[in-house]
Order: C-alpha cells, then structure tokens, then sequence
C-alpha cells in the first residue's frame, strides 16, 4: 500500500474512467507470423525463416510486458481501493481487502457498479459495526 495520497473512492473511480488503471501497451492487434510467411522475397528462405522466429520471439516479449503491466494496474486499483476503504470507514487492511474481494468478485463486469457497490456495502457494513459497538 505504497501511495503518496490517499486517495477517495470517487478519485479512484475517476482515474478508473480516465483509464489511468488500464495498461497503454497493445499486443492484441499484432499477429504472430505464420511459419511460411516472406518478409523478403528476394533473402533467402532460412533468412525468412530466421525473421518469422526474431519477429515472434519479439510478439511474445510484448504479450509478457502486456500481462506484466496490466497485472500491475490491477494491483494499483485494489491497493487504492483498500486504502480508500481503511481511511473513509476505519476499516483494518483485513476487512477492507475481504470488501474489496467481494465486491470485485460480485460486480467487475460492470465497473460503475463496482464503485456503487463498494460505497453501499463499506457503509452497510460501517453501519452494523457502530451498532454493534454503541449496544
């Protein structure tokens, strides 16, 4: 949880809609050569041969790099997720990871309802504790 501020859930969600938690890096419009593709008509075939693998080779460090940021993005998003949660509703990092969890689980199809849902259940449960503590 290494974030110079603490960030909102609203903050979080406007960065989200930004794209700021969404890896720039695009491997997915790249196709892989196919082993009897000709770069260069006039080389010879094992030269072809030899750029069909480089080139690959290439692709498939860009794939890794991909799974790598993007990995690292959605690590950020629940990082700063948890946090939000432990300084908006005094959560422990505990409670405030088990919340995120389960919200994600329930609503990452539709991030808007993510963020709805993350508010309305960190307060419901934030409501059931000041209960249970004030009785």
């Amino acid at each position: 949880m290494n974030s110079s501020k603490i960030l909102t859930l609203d903050e979080i969600e406007e960065k989200y809609n930004k794209g700021e938690y969404t890896t720039k890096l695009d491997y997915q419009t790249i196709k892989m050569y196919k082993s009897d593709h000709v770069f260069d008509e006039n080389q010879s075939v094992k030269w072809n041969r030899e750029q069909i693998i480089n080139e690959n080779k290439k692709l498939l460090a860009l794939k890794e790099e991909y799974k790598k940021d993007k990995i690292r993005l959605e690590r950020q998003l629940t990082n700063d997720v948890v946090v939000a949660l432990m300084d908006s509703y005094g959560f422990n990092q505990q409670q405030a990871e088990k919340i995120e969890k389960r919200v994600y689980n329930e609503e990452h199809d539709c991030m808007r309802n993510y963020f709805l849902s993350l508010d309305d259940t960190a307060s419901f449960i934030n409501e059931i504790r000041q209960c249970y503590f004030d009785d």
